[in-house]
């Protein structure tokens, strides 16, 4: 059995879930039996696992896993067959499509939130007590029960949260208390859990018992995906192995050579205290780059995500559409992609930029909305919203552009070549070293400038012959990134395990 250790499968997934999520399909898929373990409390797990294409039973939430509810199936709750409000007994009052308030004798007893994106099913319900102060707050799982119940002390702030089973009975409770003059979490507090009562100082320490408690009954190989889990995943008892796969392009934060300083999130992996059995990098170059620094780990290489067919079109640049698609946060430069379209759109008034993700906070959003008004773009650059499928918007896509200046590989790249569509990005090191290849299938831009970045698109639009050159060599280079070379090179890591 192969663990793949996670923190969860979020409504918008960075590179690291979608990666992850591509290893746990294709291992699947190929006969190596895999599962994810989720650290994070999400009560709408259900649901976006489901739309992420990831089965009900490839995954164990630690949650869920304490809570006697892995695997349940969902079935709507309606508002008005709540059994524990009985609603002919109290005044109903729909304020809005999302919220109704329970009143008895003009007072409001308690506030029911619809659960989002449905019609009439549970979501929340918040009561409140004689002086109106909001004193519990009861959450309801997608999949149709209570799952949480939250208590409030007198200023509103958090006092506790208890965990529930099917039955109502809690399981877990978490308590908040001061700490260092904020009220934090302080104590998780296993009920009853086998017949005994387990207290832990913080979620990682009950996650450990929980990764701890899945290995015990089904010994495997544990992969940690994130840093936040690390620690966690090195003290599994029973293990076959742990391993660390680092999905980021630079662990440093300065220096050259053997004085390079690693970024502090990466401690554990890097310690040789306890070591991870192997540290797994995207690209071989990354290997090579830090294995002579850190000569007592074991490293190697396996892709973090494989090209899916090939599709190839015949798009003409006649009508240039460029789109970007990723996480849409400072550090990948979504200004300068605004900043070089700039420069396209003066020789190309027909050009448009199609910028879709999410970003990573409304501030930022606002920034990037407002340069694109400052330079007079609303009609040509647009924002789409982020989805698991990407196919509608590559089909229709001329070149895909990048302003990233770190990239492990590039995973949306690979995804638009495995469209034939050529790569226009800044030429940051391990991109252009492992999968855009200047002038054969893309542009990597050396002078990481926006100047440069919107010159080098111009160029491609402007020669038919180039641009069909790149085309075709992006077709290709999708063909070398298939399934099949993906599973066998994570083979080749793991057979030393089997």
């Amino acid at each position: 059995m192969i663990y793949m250790v996670g923190e969860n499968v979020f409504t918008f997934n960075s590179g690291t879930e979608f990666s992850q999520l591509q290893r746990l399909k294709a291992f699947n898929q190929n006969g190596i039996e895999s599962k994810l373990l989720l650290r994070n409390y999400n009560r709408f797990l259900y649901r976006d696992a489901e739309r992420a294409g990831v089965n009900k039973d490839a995954y164990i939430n630690m949650y869920d896993y304490f809570q006697g509810v892995v695997g349940v199936e969902r079935k709507e709750q309606k508002l008005r067959l709540l059994e524990s409000i009985p609603l002919t007994k109290y005044h109903v009052v729909g304020i809005d499509n999302n919220t109704t308030t329970i009143d008895l004798l003009g007072r409001t007893l308690a506030k029911i939130t619809v659960m989002p994106e449905t019609v009439g099913l549970v979501g929340s319900i918040d009561y409140y007590d004689r002086f109106d102060h909001k004193e519990l707050t009861e959450f309801w799982d997608w999949r149709g029960f209570k799952s949480m119940e939250q208590n409030y002390n007198p200023d509103g702030t958090v006092a506790a949260q208890k965990f529930l089973d099917q039955k109502g009975h809690v399981v877990l409770e978490i308590i908040h208390m001061n700490k260092n003059g904020q009220l934090a979490p302080t104590m998780w507090k296993l009920v009853h859990y086998q017949g005994h009562d387990y207290v832990f100082d913080s979620e990682d320490d009950l996650f450990r018992f929980f990764l701890n408690e899945i290995s015990k009954g089904n010994p495997g190989i544990m992969i940690s995906d994130r840093r936040t889990l690390d620690a966690a995943v090195k003290q599994v008892n029973h293990a076959t192995a742990k391993l660390a796969f680092i999905h980021e392009g630079d662990l440093f934060l300065k220096g050259e050579g053997k004085k390079r300083v690693p970024n502090v999130i990466y401690n554990e992996v890097l310690s040789e205290q306890h070591p991870f059995s192997t540290v797994i990098f995207p690209t071989h170059d990354q290997v090579k780059a830090i294995e002579t620094q850190y000569p007592y780990l074991t490293i190697e290489a396996a892709p973090d995500t494989y090209s899916q067919t090939p599709k190839a079109k015949k798009i003409q640049p006649d009508h240039p559409r460029l789109a970007y698609i990723g996480r849409l946060f400072p550090d990948k430069q979504i200004t300068d992609l605004v900043d070089a379209f700039e420069r396209v759109h003066r020789e190309r008034p027909d050009a448009e930029l199609f910028l879709k993700g999410y970003f990573s906070d409304e501030a930022y959003r606002r920034e990037i909305r407002d340069r694109i008004h400052k330079k007079k773009l609303d009609d040509a650059i647009h924002l789409v919203a982020y989805s698991n499928d990407n196919q509608d918007i590559l089909n229709k896509t001329t070149l895909f552009v990048s302003a990233a200046k770190s990239e492990a590989f590039g995973m949306n790249s690979l995804e638009a070549m495995s469209y034939g569509i050529p790569v226009i990005a800044y030429g940051c090191h391990f991109l252009k070293h492992n999968l855009l290849v200047n002038r054969q299938n893309g542009v990597a831009v050396a002078n990481m400038t926006p100047s440069e970045l919107g010159k080098a698109i111009l160029v491609v639009l402007q020669d038919n012959r180039l641009y069909h050159k790149l085309q075709a060599g992006a077709l290709n280079t999708a063909k070398q990134h298939s399934e099949a070379d993906f599973i066998g090179a994570w083979k080749s890591v793991l057979s030393a395990f089997f």
